[in-house]
C-alpha cells in the first residue's frame, strides 16, 4: 500500500474528499437538529400548558365575580327583609323603597305571599297592579319553604318584561302570620357583562350554564343562545376540570369549566383545538426551515473545503510516488497543517451551531416577553423586537434609553429613574411597574420591568440585563376589584346610615313614648304599682340610651359635616368608656372651605375606630392614647399612638391574629382611597399606627 493509501484509503478507492466531508457535516448536524426538535416540542408543550392555565384562571375569575354579585344581592335582600315598612305592613312604603334599590342596581324586586300563593308587589309594575300573570313555580316555593335559606334559580323568561333573567329568592317572615318570599331578578344581558372581568381571545367562547344545563350568559351570540340547553350536555362532575366537545357552531373545542359552590352554576371557557396545535405547527415550520438552511450551508462549506482538501491529498500522493525514500518536502507538511486548520474550523462551526441553538432555546422560553441589555459604559441599548413593540417604538430604528423613558407616562418616569439609581447605589435587581403612552397619547397599557446588574471586579455597574412584560390584564383586574370594593363600602355606609336613622327616628321615639306612658301610669295607679313601673321605666331608658349609642356608632351625624368633630366626639366617648386618658390634635392647612372628599372622611373615621378597638382589645395596660390628624392640600396623615404593652410584628403570634382581621380591614380601607397603613411597635413601648392618604393625583391601579 502506498503512503497515500495508508493515510487516506478512500483516495485510492476513488471516494472523493468532498463526499467524506459531506458525510461528516451530516453526522454533526443530525444530532443537533434532533436536540433542537426536542426543545421545540418542549416549548410548544409549555405554551399549551400556559394557554390552559390562562383559560382556567379566566374561568375562576368569572366564577368569583358571579359569586360576588350573587352574595351582594343576598345581603341586599336580607337588609331589605328587615325593613320597618315591611314589618309594619306598610307595603306601599316597602314598594317605594324596593323601586329605589332596583333602579340603583338594575334589578327587578318582587314580593310573594306563600300562604296565599300570590304576588303582592313587583318593582316592574306600579304598586297595586294585578300580578296574576306572574307567579313563582310551586316546586321552587316548596324548596325554599323547606330549607328557609336563600336560593338562586336557573334562567327563566320573565312574563312581565319578556326577557331572560335569573333570580335570588329569600324567605322572610316579618310576623308569625305572614310568610313572604323576596326575590331580586337579574337580567341575563347584565350577567353577560361579567365576561369583561377576564377578556378572552377573539376565537375563544365563554358561557355561564345553570344547574339544569341552560345557558345563562354567553360571550358571543348571547341573545341568540340564552335560555337554550347546551348541546351534548355532558359536563363532568366536580368543581373544575376540562373536556372535549363541540361548540354551538359544531367546531371541535377544548372546554375548561369551573363550578360555583354558591350558585351551582358552571362557567365554561372553550378554545378551538387548532389554537393548541398552532404553536407546534409554527415551531415545526421554523425548525424545518432552519434544518434546510443549515444543511445547505454545511454541504456548501463541505464542497468548498473538500476541493482544497482533495488537492492537498493529490499533491501528497504525487510527492509520495516521486520520492518514496526521501522525507516529505516542506510543502506537503504545510498542506497537512492546512487540513488540520480546516478540521479545527469545522469544530468551531459546530460549537457556534450549538451556541446558536442555546440562544434559540432562550428565545422560545421568553416568548411574549421583551428582553433588553443596557451597556452603561458605552450607553448602548440592545432591545428585542418584542421590547420595541411593547414600548410602541419602531423596530427598524436603534432604540436608546431616552426613547424608552419618553414612551413612559410622565407620572411614572420617576419610578424608572429611581430603579436605575438604586442599581448604582448597590442593589442587584431593579423592578418597576408603569404605564406607557399609546400612539394617541393615552396610557392604555401597563408594563412590568425587571433587571439585574452586572458589575466589574471593582463593583462598578457596567451592564444591566432585563425583561419587560405586558401586565395590563392583571392591573385591569385589580382596578375592577377596587371599584367593586368601593361600591360595597358605599353600600355598607348607606345601610349604616339607614339603620341609624331608623333606630333614631322610630325605635328611640317609640321607647320615649313608652316611658312617658309608664310615667303617667305611675301617677294613675298609685304607690302600689309605682315601684314596678319605675323599674320598667328605667329599663326602657337604658334601652333608649343603647339605641342612641348604636345609631351614633353606625353613622355619627357629625361625620357628614366635619371630620374634626366626629373624631373628637368618638375619642372622648371611647376614653370615658374604657377609662383611658386621650389627647386629640387636628391640624388643617387646607384652603378655607375646601372639605375632604366623603370617601376619605369615612375611611379615616373607620380606620381610627378600628385602631381604638384594637387598643381596647389587645393593649389593656394602656393608660394614654394620642390621635393626631394633619391635613394638607395634597395629603392627610393620621397618627394613633398608645403606651400599651406593644408587640413584635415579626414574631408575636398575637400580631398575626390581629393582622388577619382588624389590621387587614384598616389596610384595605386605606387602599380604597389610594392610601396605606404602617405599624410600628416594640414590646414594652406601645404601638403607633400611621395612615397616609394622598389627595391629589391619586394613581389608579389600571
Amino acid at each position: 500500500m502506498s503512503l497515500t493509501g495508508l493515510y487516506f484509503p478512500s483516495a485510492e478507492r476513488g471516494l472523493p474528499a468532498r463526499t467524506i466531508l459531506g458525510v461528516v457535516v451530516v453526522a454533526v448536524l443530525l444530532p443537533t437538529l434532533m436536540v433542537a426538535g426536542w426543545l421545540a416540542t418542549l416549548a410548544a408543550d409549555a405554551e399549551r400548558v400556559q394557554i390552559e392555565r390562562n383559560i382556567e384562571q379566566h374561568a375562576r375569575e368569572i366564577s368569583v365575580a358571579l359569586d360576588r354579585e350573587v352574595t351582594g344581592i343576598k345581603g341586599m335582600l336580607a337588609a331589605l327583609g328587615t325593613s320597618a315598612s315591611l314589618h309594619n305592613g306598610n307595603l306601599h312604603g316597602f314598594h317605594a323603597k324596593a323601586v329605589g334599590i332596583s333602579q340603583q342596581f338594575g334589578l327587578q324586586i318582587a314580593l310573594f305571599d306563600r300562604f296565599e300563593r300570590r304576588h303582592v308587589l313587583n318593582t316592574a309594575a306600579p304598586y297595586g297592579s294585578h300580578l296574576t300573570t306572574y307567579s313563582f313555580p310551586q316546586p321552587l316555593v316548596e324548596q325554599i319553604a323547606g330549607s328557609r335559606a336563600p336560593i338562586v334559580t336557573g334562567v327563566m323568561l320573565s312574563p312581565i318584561r319578556n326577557r331572560y333573567s335569573v333570580a335570588v329568592v329569600l324567605p322572610v317572615r316579618p310576623v308569625p302570620d305572614l310568610d313572604y318570599l323576596i326575590s331580586a331578578s337579574i337580567d341575563a344581558d347584565k350577567l353577560a357583562e361579567v365576561f369583561n372581568v377576564a377578556p378572552l381571545q377573539p376565537h375563544y367562547v365563554a358561557a355561564v350554564v345553570d344547574r339544569d344545563g341552560v345557558i345563562v350568559a354567553r360571550s358571543s351570540r348571547h341573545h341568540e343562545l340564552v335560555g337554550t340547553r347546551v348541546q351534548h350536555h355532558s359536563i363532568p362532575p366536580g368543581m373544575q376540570g376540562e373536556f372535549e366537545g363541540p361548540s354551538a357552531d359544531g367546531a371541535d373545542f377544548h372546554w375548561f369549566y369551573h363550578r360555583s359552590a354558591i350558585t351551582g352554576w358552571t362557567v365554561l371557557i372553550g378554545a378551538p383545538r387548532a389554537a393548541f396545535e398552532q404553536s407546534f405547527k409554527l415551531m415545526s415550520k421554523l425548525l424545518a426551515g432552519a434544518a434546510l438552511a443549515l444543511f445547505a450551508i454545511g454541504l456548501t462549506a463541505a464542497y468548498c473545503i473538500g476541493g482544497g482538501f482533495s488537492r492537498a491529498v493529490s499533491e501528497i500522493g504525487h510527492a509520495a510516488r516521486e520520492l518514496p525514500r526521501r522525507p516529505p518536502p516542506q510543502s506537503v507538511s504545510s498542506h497537512f497543517l492546512e487540513a488540520n486548520r480546516l478540521l479545527d474550523d469545522l469544530k468551531a462551526a459546530s460549537l457556534d451551531l450549538r451556541a446558536t441553538d442555546a440562544q434559540q432555546r432562550f428565545a422560545i422560553e421568553a416568548a411574549g416577553i421583551g428582553t433588553w441589555s443596557w451597556d452603561l459604559v458605552s450607553s448602548r441599548l440592545i432591545a428585542s423586537p418584542r421590547t420595541c413593540e411593547l414600548y410602541g417604538l419602531s423596530a427598524s430604528a436603534e432604540p436608546t434609553m431616552d426613547c424608552l423613558v419618553s414612551a413612559v407616562h410622565p407620572a411614572d418616569r420617576d419610578l424608572i429613574r429611581q430603579a436605575v439609581r438604586r442599581c448604582f447605589a448597590g442593589v442587584e435587581t431593579c423592578e418597576a411597574e408603569f404605564r406607557v403612552l399609546g400612539a394617541d397619547g393615552s396610557s392604555d397599557r401597563w408594563l412590568s420591568l425587571k433587571g439585574r446588574v452586572e458589575r466589574d471586579a471593582s463593583g462598578t455597574p457596567v451592564r444591566i440585563h432585563g425583561a419587560v412584560q405586558d401586565i395590563t390584564d392583571r392591573r385591569t383586574s385589580e382596578h375592577e376589584r377596587v371599584v367593586l370594593l368601593r361600591r360595597l363600602t358605599c353600600a355598607q355606609e348607606a345601610e349604616r346610615l339607614r339603620l341609624a336613622h331608623e333606630l333614631h327616628d322610630q325605635t328611640a321615639q317609640s321607647l320615649t313614648a313608652a316611658q312617658l306612658e309608664l310615667k303617667r301610669m305611675e301617677v294613675e295607679l298609685g304607690p302600689g304599682a309605682a315601684t314596678r313601673l319605675a323599674w320598667l321605666r328605667s329599663q326602657l331608658e337604658d334601652m333608649a340610651k343603647t339605641a342612641h349609642r348604636i345609631a351614633y356608632e353606625l353613622r355619627p351625624p357629625a361625620l357628614d359635616i366635619d371630620l374634626r368633630v366626629a373624631l373628637s366626639g368618638h375619642l372622648a366617648d371611647w376614653g370615658a368608656t374604657y377609662g383611658i386618658c386621650t389627647d386629640f390634635q387636628f391640624n388643617c392647612q387646607r384652603a378655607e372651605g375646601k372639605r375632604l372628599p366623603d370617601e376619605v372622611r369615612t375611611s379615616i373615621y373607620r380606620i381610627v375606630q378600628e385602631a381604638l378597638t384594637n387598643v381596647a382589645r389587645h393593649a389593656r395596660e394602656a393608660t394614654a392614647v394620642s390621635l393626631v390628624v394633619n391635613c394638607r392640600d395634597d395629603l392627610v396623615q393620621v397618627t394613633i399612638e398608645d403606651d400599651g404593652r406593644g408587640f413584635d410584628p415579626g414574631d408575636d403570634p398575637e400580631c398575626a391574629r390581629r393582622s388577619g382581621l382588624g389590621l387587614a380591614g384598616m389596610r384595605e380601607r386605606a387602599a380604597l382611597v389610594g392610601g396605606h397603613v404602617e405599624i410600628e411597635s416594640s414590646p414594652g413601648v406601645g404601638t403607633t399606627v400611621f395612615v397616609r392618604v394622598p389627595l391629589q393625583e391619586r394613581r389608579q391601579v389600571a
